[in-house]
């Protein structure tokens, strides 16, 4: 036990001294991805922590009832361009990172849950490579199951929706789109939440309070006499339910939420000899959903909608989101043992819609055109498709994707392409693409310059 608690102690005093010496100030290019200064010491001392714990527990002397399970990653990888719409004269970013997930049994108080990393991104250009470290504590929060009640509490991560691609019922955990990974989900980061989910039978009632908020990070072209300032939503309290349904073959969902929204809206907000200013704020909103999914055979459908009221009155018509209906509705079929299709057809309707076109000044049209197509309200109606085929052999080793999302209403479009192998239990190699099409004032035509190839080395742990 001794050997373990000074194992406990050693960890915990470096990642410590990490934490006391970190810097407490960072640069306004790390700022502006919303990266808390010590993060990267609590990331360490959690991690060395629960190491620590591992070493009690595992220590012959000791029968506490308590254990610890600590994985992750560590990624290498190289992308032709960045996710933030900054790197059009620059030849290719580097990327290496450490992942980590861990959690800590304490037996019957429950368990505690950590997940986070800290990495290193490089840009190369015609002057040379320069490096940013960054870091994001993603999930550390405490869970416990009594009878038929499951709590939770600290920052974590809460994915609401049935759908493949787009969830218009996932309102609750920001992301940062600017982040180089593979995976969407890699992008999500968790809000501080208290979460009480109430079983009965097949029905569950879950209840969430979000007593802090946390913007998502989305890419802003830099451009010259043009500043970006971010303005804190005035109260930060967020409330969200859900009354769930599992069966055998049927599952759905209803919700609301009563929060703000990840997304920031753009305005106009000063023009003056230094430039421009172009402020950004989380609007307060109102979401009623519903999902379904059902198992019929080899098929699995789907659908979702969801009914969004923001509560901008104070703000300019084209300074917030506008209300709007947004559905989602198909579903996914397997061809043998190898390949899956997903296709699903999507809908968008935009209450009092105008076009930025019918403002006299460039500026502020300008300016309206990039929060359009930053909402994705470029039009009173919208309506598409997405379609994803996956492919998997030689024991599932081989892992090969292409996806798209395609608006039939502008040509706008997103497809990606993806390929990963898997020569054992610890090594994946990824290769891929993401690219962007379409109207400049679209989402995806004004993403363009993210269009990128990239290929990754990950040793899983």
């Amino acid at each position: 036990m001794c050997r373990g608690l000074l194992k406990i102690f050693r960890w915990a005093l470096g990642s410590l001294l990490i934490l006391i010496h970190r810097p407490a100030a960072l640069p306004e290019n790390k700022k502006a991805l919303g990266i808390a200064p010590r993060s990267l010491g609590a990331i360490l001392l959690t991690v060395g922590l629960l190491a620590g714990w591992d070493a009690v527990a595992a220590d012959s002397a000791v029968d506490s009832g308590a254990s610890a399970s600590v994985n992750g990653s560590a990624r290498a990888g190289l992308w032709s361009k960045s996710r933030s719409l900054d790197q059009e004269s620059d030849i290719a970013t580097g990327e290496g990172a450490l992942w980590a997930k861990a959690q800590l049994d304490l037996g019957t108080v429950g368990d505690a849950n950590f997940d986070g990393w800290v990495g290193d991104q490089s840009r190369g250009n015609s002057v040379g490579n320069r490096w940013n470290r960054y870091e994001r504590l993603r999930e550390l929060y405490w869970r416990k199951s009594a009878g038929d009640v499951d709590l939770s509490l600290g920052p974590q991560i809460i994915v609401w929706g049935r759908a493949d691609a787009i969830k218009p019922t996932d309102n609750l955990t920001p992301r940062d789109f600017t982040l180089l990974t593979p995976e969407d989900g890699d992008q999500r980061f968790g809000n501080f939440a208290t979460s009480a989910t109430y079983h009965i039978g097949e029905y569950a009632v879950q209840s969430v309070w979000l007593p802090t908020f946390q913007t998502s990070v989305i890419p802003l072209r830099p451009v010259s006499m043009v500043s970006y300032r971010y303005d804190s939503p005035p109260r930060r309290n967020q409330l969200a339910f859900k009354f769930d349904y599992t069966g055998r073959e049927l599952d759905w969902s209803l919700s609301y939420f009563d929060g703000y929204d990840t997304i920031p809206d753009l305005a106009l907000v000063g023009v003056g000899p230094s430039g421009v200013t172009v402020g950004l704020t989380n609007h307060h909103l109102r979401v009623w959903g519903a999902d379904a999914s059902w198992s019929v055979g080899r098929y699995a459908l789907r659908g979702e909608v969801a009914s969004m009221r923001p509560d901008a009155e104070e703000a300019g018509a084209f300074a917030h989101k506008h209300p709007q209906t947004w559905l989602v509705i198909g579903g996914e079929r397997s061809f043998g043992e190898h390949l899956n299709v997903n296709l699903q057809y999507f809908a968008q309707k935009v209450a009092g819609f105008s076009s930025p076109d019918d403002l006299a000044d460039p500026i502020a049209r300008g300016v309206a055109w990039q929060q359009a197509a930053t909402a994705n309200q470029i039009a009173g109606f919208q309506q598409g498709f997405t379609l994803r085929l996956a492919w998997n052999w030689a024991n599932d080793s081989w892992h090969a994707e292409t996806s798209t999302i395609f608006s039939v209403t502008n040509s706008a479009r997103l497809w990606r392409g993806r390929l990963v192998h898997a020569p054992d239990d610890h090594w994946r190699i990824n290769f891929g693409f993401d690219r962007y099409g379409g109207p400049d004032h679209s989402l995806f035509g004004a993403l363009k310059d993210n269009s990128t190839l990239f290929n990754e080395l990950r040793y899983v742990f």
